[in-house]
């Protein structure tokens, strides 16, 4: 789903349809209750797509097409009309949704998914509303903001053959509803306005310090506490590079037992393989040189920060 950069600002002040099921801890996703709790908070820039992600957003057009046409209907995907805040109830002004598309005429949408094998068992069989936990949660709380009266659901699932496409129809709940308006509002005055994360611990993730603003070159006398933080580095960064050199030692013994061949049986009935495989690596520093102004052109300056401990 494309959306502008001002509904991507947006979101941060809002309770979005993809992060009830978070919070509520039915996504089967990594993303945790936590994580959402700083996506609130703290200005960070938009997260990394992953290849699953990415795979999603490259059939959602496609699925949304299909499913128009097996329901017969015309649809809208523009995204200045698929971004609603709820306007009645408890949820008023707090929660708010961006839908895939919305039916023409109706009170309804489709919402287009991606799913693998294992995560396709989670549904049940086409034409039904036997969508998987977080689906549910998800589109009910785009009909509470959109005030839909159903949402059909376009699953894409990869098959030996290609795409299995399936289409679901999840009615409105509106006893669901109001435990998921409920749970999202509560949650949101207990840790959102009380500046107070889920996981209890007011140290920010790795990911979220990194993208915070600093002023150049500024000193701070850090509590007497970080000698101790320092020091637990410094072992854990030996420990990390002595572990490396084990498993290689390791790794290693295996691949002396193995002999000449590529495959070796373990006696409790695993396998082991060393087989070669071939992958293509874009040769940056020859394009440099033979053709450097390409190069420039499609080369993007990362900005990062690495922290170390100096000896005096």
């Amino acid at each position: 789903m494309s959306i502008t950069e001002a509904q991507r600002q947006a979101r941060r002040h809002y309770l979005g349809s993809s992060d009830s099921p978070v919070i509520m801890n039915l996504s089967p996703y990594s993303r945790g209750a936590t994580d959402i709790y700083w996506s609130k908070v703290a200005d960070l820039p938009e997260g990394e797509t992953t290849a699953s992600m990415s795979t999603g957003n490259w059939l959602e057009g496609p699925m949304i097409q299909w499913a128009a046409g097996e329901l017969d209907v015309e649809v809208t995907t523009e995204p200045e009309d698929l971004f609603q805040v709820a306007r009645d109830g408890d949820g008023a002004q707090l929660l708010a949704a961006n839908h895939d598309s919305l039916i023409k005429g109706e009170r309804a949408s489709i919402e287009a998914k991606f799913a693998n094998g294992d995560m396709a068992k989670a549904y049940g069989d086409p034409g039904t509303d036997q969508v998987a936990d977080h689906v549910i949660v998800q589109v009910q709380h785009q009909m509470y903001c959109g005030d839909l009266e159903k949402v059909y659901v376009a699953l894409a699932v990869p098959s030996y053959y290609g795409i299995d496409r399936r289409l679901y129809m999840v009615p409105r709940d509106d006893e669901l509803i109001e435990t998921i308006v409920s749970f999202g509002c509560r949650w949101w005055t207990e840790h959102v306005e009380a500046k107070l994360p889920p996981n209890g611990d007011n140290v920010p993730p790795l990911y979220v310090l990194k993208a915070l603003d600093r002023r150049g070159g500024a000193q701070i006398k850090l509590p007497d506490a970080a000698v101790a933080w320092a020091n637990d580095d410094e072992r854990l960064k030996e420990q990390m590079k002595a572990l490396k050199a084990e498993r290689e030692d390791v790794r290693a013994k295996i691949i002396h037992a193995l002999g000449d061949v590529e495959i070796g049986l373990l006696s409790d009935g695993r396998r082991v393989t060393y087989q070669a495989y071939e992958s293509s690596r874009f040769d940056a520093k020859r394009l440099k040189a033979d053709e450097p102004a390409i190069a420039a052109k499609y080369t993007n300056k990362v900005r990062q920060r690495t922290l170390c401990v100096r000896k005096k």
